[in-house]
Order: C-alpha cells, then sequence, then structure tokens
C-alpha cells in the first residue's frame, strides 16, 4: 500500500551501483529502489553504464525507470581486460602505487577525474535529470555514497531546482574513522559538509556511522541523520538447514584491512594443539575475493589442511554456507568509539541463526554492536586484548555441544529479525521521507 503522503509524488535515484552488476554496494541501492516503487507514483534511476560491463546476476527489476549514464573511469578502462573483477583485492590495494591510487580515487577533486563515475557519467546523470525533473515534475531526489559523484550531481541539481527535496544516502563514511582512505583529510571533511547543507535527510547503515555524519549535517534542516539498516529479503528466512558435516567456521565477503585473521587462525591453532578439538573434525570456509589474506594466515600457523576457499560465489551460495556453518564470522574495528562498520553480512549471519563470533580491532566498546548481538543472544562480541581467551572459550563451549549431540544450539529469533526485513524497514523509511514538505 502506497503511504499517502507521498503516492502522488515521483522520486529520482542517483545510483551509480544497481543490477545486474553483481557486487555487494548494489544491494542496498536495489532494495531501496523496490521499496521507493511500492510507494511513489513513479521511480526514475540514474546509474552506471558500467554496471553491464562486468559480472552479473539475475534481478526480478521493480517497477521503476532506468536511465544508463555514460561513464568513463578506471572501472571502465579495467573492463576491458579478460577475467577482471570489478573489485580489487585487498592485497592489490597494499601495493604502495596501487593504495595511492585508491586513496586518490576516493578523494576530492581527484575523484572527479579519476574515481568512480567522474565528470563525464557527472555530466551525463546531470543532463538527465534536469530533463526528467522538468518534464515529470519530480519532487525527490535520492543519492547514494559511494561514490562521491552520485552526491555531487544531486547537489549541483539541487541548486538548479531548489525546491527539490534530497536525501542522501551514506553505506560507508567518506572519511573513515580507522582506515587510512583519503588525502587531505579535513578538505574531505569540509566538502562533505558544504554539500549536505543542501541535503534535507541523511540516511545511513548504522548508529555509529550516524554520529559521525551528524558533525556533517546542517542542523536548520534536520536534527540528525536516519538509520536505514542494511536488512534481509524476507524470503531468506524460509530455508531447510543441513549443517556441514565437519565443525564448520566460515566468512563470507570481502575484507577491508582491519580484520584479525592471524587472531582467529592463532585460536583454532591453540585449541589443536592443546587437543581441546579435533583437527579432523573441523575446517574453515571463506568465500570472497579476498582469498589469498586466508591462506596466507592459515599457512602461517599450519592450518592449510582445514582451509577450503571457495573464491567468488553467488549470493545464493553465500547464505547457504551462513546457514550451514556451525559458527560464522565477524570482524570490525573501532578507533575513537562506536565506528559503525555493520556490513549486510552480519544481518544475513542474524538470519542464518547460528552462532556469531564477533571481533572487533581496537579496545573501544562499540555498544550498537553488543545490544544487537545480546538482544538475539546470537554469540560473542570481543575486542582485540581479550579475544584470543574469549573466541577459544566461545568454540570449545559450541564444539562440546556439537560433539555431544551433533548439534549446536540456536536461540529461535525469528519474530526479532523480523525488524530487519527490507518491507518493514522501507515503510519507516518512506513515511520519514513524507514527513520532509
Amino acid at each position: 500500500m502506497k503511504t499517502d503522503s507521498v503516492h502522488d509524488a515521483k522520486i529520482l535515484m542517483i545510483s551509480y551501483y544497481y543490477p545486474p552488476l553483481n557486487t555487494v554496494s548494489v544491494l542496498r541501492n536495489f532494495q531501496v529502489s523496490k521499496e521507493f516503487a511500492k510507494h511513489f507514483k513513479c521511480v526514475f534511476l540514474i546509474t552506471s553504464t558500467n554496471r553491464k560491463r562486468f559480472q552479473a546476476r539475475d534481478f526480478e527489476f521493480p517497477d521503476i525507470k532506468i536511465f544508463d549514464a555514460f561513464t568513463l573511469d578506471y572501472k571502465t578502462l579495467l573492463s576491458f581486460r579478460k577475467n577482471t573483477s570489478i573489485n580489487i583485492a585487498h592485497t592489490k590495494k597494499n601495493n604502495l602505487l596501487s593504495a595511492l591510487f585508491v586513496k586518490l580515487s576516493r578523494s576530492v577533486p581527484f575523484n572527479f577525474i579519476i574515481g568512480e563515475g567522474g565528470f563525464f557519467y557527472i555530466l551525463h546523470a546531470f543532463f538527465i535529470a534536469q530533463k526528467l525533473i522538468r518534464r515529470h515534475r519530480i519532487k525527490y531526489i535520492y543519492s547514494s555514497f559511494g561514490p562521491i559523484s552520485d552526491h555531487f550531481t544531486a547537489y549541483v541539481l539541487k541548486l538548479f531546482f531548489p525546491d527539490i527535496i534530497w536525501i542522501a544516502d551514506y553505506r560507508d563514511l567518506p572519511v573513515s574513522a580507522v582506515l587510512d582512505n583519503v588525502v587531505f583529510k579535513n578538505f574531505q571533511h569540509r566538502f562533505n559538509k558544504f554539500i549536505l547543507k543542501k541535503a534535507q535527510i541523511v540516511s545511513t547503515v548504522s548508529t555509529g556511522l550516524a554520529v559521525s555524519l551528524n558533525k556533517y549535517v546542517s542542523y536548520t534542516t534536520l536534527k540528525k541523520c536516519y538509520v536505514l539498516r542494511n536488512g534481509i529479503d524476507a524470503d531468506i528466512l524460509n530455508f531447510k538447514r543441513q549443517p556441514f558435516e565437519k565443525f564448520t567456521f566460515a566468512y563470507t565477503g570481502s575484507m577491508y584491512g582491519y580484520e584479525h585473521v592471524d587472531i582467529f587462525m592463532e585460536i583454532v591453532d591453540d585449541l589443536i594443539m592443546k587437543k581441546k578439538i579435533k583437527r579432523s573434525d573441523i575446517q574453515v570456509i571463506y568465500a570472497g575475493k579476498d582469498e589469498s589474506i586466508w591462506k596466507n594466515e592459515a599457512a602461517k600457523f599450519g592450518l592449510q589442511d582445514i582451509f577450503i576457499s571457495k573464491g567468488i560465489v553467488s549470493r545464493t551460495a553465500s547464505i547457504d554456507i551462513q546457514r550451514n556453518a556451525h559458527i560464522n564470522l565477524v570482524f570490525s574495528a573501532t578507533n575513537k568509539g562506536n565506528d559503525g562498520i555493520m556490513t549486510t553480512k552480519f544481518y544475513e549471519y542474524l538470519a542464518a541463526g547460528n552462532p556469531v563470533a564477533v571481533i572487533i580491532n581496537g579496545k573501544n566498546k562499540d555498544e550498537e554492536f553488543e545490544n544487537i548481538m545480546s538482544d538475539f543472544n546470537a554469540g560473542i562480541v570481543t575486542y582485540t586484548a581479550q579475544a584470543h581467551n574469549d573466541i577459544s572459550e566461545f568454540i570449545l563451549k559450541n564444539y562440546t555441544d556439537w560433539k555431544i549431540s551433533g548439534d549446536i544450539k540456536r536461540p529461535d529469533n525469528s519474530e526479532k529479525i523480523k525488524d530487519f526485513i527490507w518491507e518493514n524497514m522501507g515503510n519507516n523509511f518512506v513515511k520519514k521521507i513524507s514527513e520532509i514538505s
């Protein structure tokens, strides 16, 4: 059912990342577009021509009108090489020249030249958008970060159409509190604060990110950022679990540079050496583009024989791994407090229902992680200094249950997980948007 206050309105989405491109980044934009299609009279979306150049997967597109903006950026150039992924493995980012390029590509003004989207994308997206706004009397604009090209296009449109209501969404912080991801950090902060003065709503994926983004927000237009989490599809809740025969630890997804894979591997090795768990009983499964990190750490502790890399797999295969594992692993980080690093897979792990072990790189409490994990009785959250003892005990408890009964204990969170279903979150988000006139 369409929300009364917006059902006659039209909205324009500017989203560089959109299906059929097969990356985690597209999922949030895709889900938001599906929810908007349920409520708004018409949804227009401008995306990049790059979306069809790389590995794709099948999507059931919502009833929206899609326009491709011409793009000539470094990912366009990568597409001309055979067998190339749109994602750069973390090990390659550690190369000095590659690391500098990545930082420049994420920093204003360099990202307008070499970053995702870039000059041609912004120019063509603006050209398409202004025609749509004039012709269809569009009331709302939604843009997605990253890349900054989407937000900058929306900002320029606000200069030409000041009455339009702009919703600026952030999947990540433009300047990370944990990673050294940009150059001229103070300038990046000032730039983001400057353009967000034009936004009526700023949304993001976690409370931690909202706290950081609130520093950019103009309090003349809104009081605080809106938290729209990376939710789950209702259809992934209906499944039949078929646990792996061996006691299985699993991690699915990318690595970002703050993960303590070494601590985890050291713990497993220590438990084996002390004969608290049998080597032949266990396996560690990784699925994603950064398998070399896991292979190196497994080799360091002589655990190559229990490590299995699935490489890059479909989302369906990834979710199957999460459902059938005995412990799913999450890595996060804190610097000055709750930095809000909560990836989509965390909510998928909650939906899978198996115990979750969260290892946070840092010593500052992440209350958001702790509260959600506690509410779901989902497992354990620990920090660098305490991780070895905490995770050892957690593994041993679940392993012992598995040895005795052939299975592990799982809490029933079937009702609580519904709070993270996209349809429910989408309804609340649209209500928030409808409050802005």
